[in-house]
């Protein structure tokens, strides 16, 4: 009966809206992320920009130390202050304390003559040492950077010749001012070839940290030659502190994003948990269901409108995979039933022909005996009548003649011999066929139906007496029995089946293998292994192909042509062994010709009867 249930999309109402809003959420994050990159790329162009603006802004101060070295060495006061020796003491030194170096007022202008000697200076007391000029050539033009002094050097020429050279020197104190700071805040470091700072404009700040830092990206660097000198400048642009901004907004965002999402967090638990309850409950009954009468126990219906109908969906399944599965139980029951009643068949024919032998030469015997007894009885009749005639010897010769000539007549002294073999025969056979019929009842006693304490050397020898007539034609049975075996807990009609089925299959493919008669060979052995019975059944029939190993316990499956088996024999001794005892069937092809079975049983552990069997006698 279909019931109303509130709908699955008013159920979950409440969780498509924060559901909704965290995927936007998610969908801005990411486009936000995306305009971040942006930016930062552009950023990066940006700084690269502001760095070679840098190069070329320090480039161009110290080309105008140069500039300034070169507009005083060129002046007329100058080189007449070299030539005129004793005048120029009047007017070089007003003409150097008017001089404004570049830059920083604190660097020191000097006139040098030829020989290096301070003619001049803008700070009295300069000499050549304190400028640190040994190492320079006074007739090129250079600029040196250590990190001691920035000197700028100048020849003076007059008529073609270095008379001196203007020095303009810069101390570490005027680094500062002559080199300045970066419009945009930018750190900055002049190095030599061999990559050591001369200068750095952040004292805090070594160039080995940005260095180590490169890899993170954390630095943009631009490196460039200072002019016709060996030295460089790296300009370092740290992006984080350009990007602080735009972290500080960042955070600001994930903290409200954070508190956004803790909002919507418990609401989906809460929606989470109205929405998986129903669902919980189902899957755990669903999950209870072990077995085919589990199926038709229906579930609890309940939750939303598309749950319920799940449910009832589910019931309506489980009833009819719960009736097709008892319906196919039963086929698989009566299709065993059939390989049963075929074994028995066949068993019955091969026992039908087991007795026939026997008694076909016990009534052969009989009438034999039959055929033969008038001469015995004539004898046995002339000797009655003899003993009237005692007293009269002629009468008695007479008649003791008659016997003579009835023996003769009747050979009955070759009779007489046939009868004791006869006799002997006809006892064999009857003890044969007792023998035959003995093991016919145990085979199918009733009792055989249930699990009982049962001798496996006894079946196996009932087994192979019954089958006799499917296998000796074209094998002999070898059995190797450890007589010490105790009794195990089995169903003896199952393992009767199962025997049966084993000594069939070894039989046709001894047949199939088209060995001449004699040379086909069934060996069945018993054994006891680690607490289990082992029992093996060889042959060294037609084997079994590679190709066809993991199919060979499949029920239907055969190797024979259409009509000549079922392929049901392997598959049911299976079902007996493994899902009815507990026990294991499997098979090897040994290197010797043999293919041989093997089933493994519990000694000792009582069976409980399986839930396919009790469908099965239900």
């Amino acid at each position: 009966m279909q019931q109303n249930f509130p709908t699955l999309l008013r159920s979950a109402l409440g969780i498509l809206l924060p559901v909704s809003l965290v995927v936007l959420t998610l969908i801005w994050l990411g486009t936000n992320f995306f305009l971040q990159r942006s930016v930062e790329n552009e950023l990066r162009v940006h700084l690269e920009a502001n760095g070679q603006r840098e190069v070329a802004r320090i480039t161009t101060r110290l080309a105008s130390l140069s500039a300034f070295a070169r507009t005083v060495a060129i002046n007329d006061l100058i080189i007449n202050g070299l030539i005129d020796v004793d005048g120029r003491a009047s007017y070089l030194p007003t003409f150097f304390r008017s001089l404004a170096p570049p830059a920083s007022s604190g660097a020191i202008v000097a006139l040098l003559d030829y020989r290096g000697r301070v003619i001049a200076s803008n700070s009295p007391g300069t000499s050549a040492g304190s400028l640190n000029i040994y190492n320079l050539d006074l007739e090129k033009s250079s600029l040196v950077i250590t990190r001691s002094a920035v000197n700028v050097l100048e020849p003076v020429m007059y008529n073609g010749f270095v008379e001196g050279a203007i020095i303009l020197s810069y101390s570490p104190l005027d680094f500062p001012a002559l080199y300045g700071h970066s419009r945009f805040g930018d750190d900055f470091f002049i190095i030599n070839d061999r990559d050591v700072v001369l200068y750095g404009s952040n004292p805090s700040l070594s160039l080995a940290e940005i260095k180590k830092d490169f890899q993170s990206e954390t630095w943009i660097t631009v490196n460039k030659d200072l002019g016709s000198t060996d030295r460089k400048l790296i300009v370092a642009v740290n992006l984080q502190s350009r990007q602080k901004l735009l972290t500080d907004f960042n955070i600001a965002q994930i903290v409200g994003l954070v508190l956004f999402g803790s909002a919507f967090i418990g609401l989906l638990v809460f929606a989470a948990k109205f929405m998986t309850r129903p669902l919980s409950s189902l899957a755990s009954e669903i999950s209870d269901i072990h077995n085919v009468q589990g199926l038709v126990v229906p579930l609890k219906v309940e939750g939303p409108s598309e749950i319920a109908r799940l449910a009832i969906a589910f019931n309506e399944m489980g009833q009819s995979l719960g009736a097709a599965l008892l319906k196919e139980q039963m086929l698989e029951l009566n299709l065993r039933q059939a390989k049963k009643l075929e074994s028995v068949g066949q068993m019955a024919c091969g026992v039908a022909h087991e007795l026939n032998t026997p008694c076909q030469y016990i009534g052969d015997n009989l009438r034999f005996v039959d055929q033969n007894m008038s001469g015995i009885f004539d004898v046995i009749e002339v000797i009655t009548r003899l003993e009237n005639d005692i007293g009269d010897p002629e009468a008695t010769e007479e008649k003791l003649q008659t016997i003579i000539e009835l023996v003769k007549s009747h050979d009955l002294n070759y009779i007489l011999k046939e009868f004791r073999v006869a006799t002997a025969e006809s006892l064999e056979g009857i003890i044969k066929v007792s023998g035959i019929i003995s093991a016919l009842q145990e085979f199918s006693s009733p009792m055989a139906q249930n699990f009982a304490q049962t001798s496996i050397n006894q079946l196996l020898q009932n087994a192979v007496i019954v089958s006799r007539n499917v296998w000796h034609d074209f094998a002999d049975v070898k059995l190797d029995l450890d007589e010490t075996l105790p009794e195990i807990h089995c169903c003896a009609a199952d393992i009767n089946q199962v025997l049966l089925n084993m000594i069939m299959n070894s039989t046709r493919a001894i047949e199939d293998s088209c060995r001449n008669e004699g040379e086909g060979l069934i060996v069945i052995s018993t054994r006891q292994e680690c607490g289990n019975l082992e029992l093996r059944i060889a042959d060294n029939g037609c084997g079994i192909p590679d190709a066809v190993r993991d199919r060979v316990f499949d029920p239907f499956f055969t190797t024979k042509e259409h009509g000549q088996g079922t392929g049901h024999g392997l598959a049911v001794a299976y079902d007996l062994i493994v899902n009815k005892h507990c026990g294991v069937l499997e098979f090897e092809n040994s290197d010797n010709g043999f293919t041989t079975f093997l089933i493994r049983l519990p000694l000792e552990t009582e069976l409980p009867q399986p839930v396919s069997a009790a469908v099965s006698n239900q």
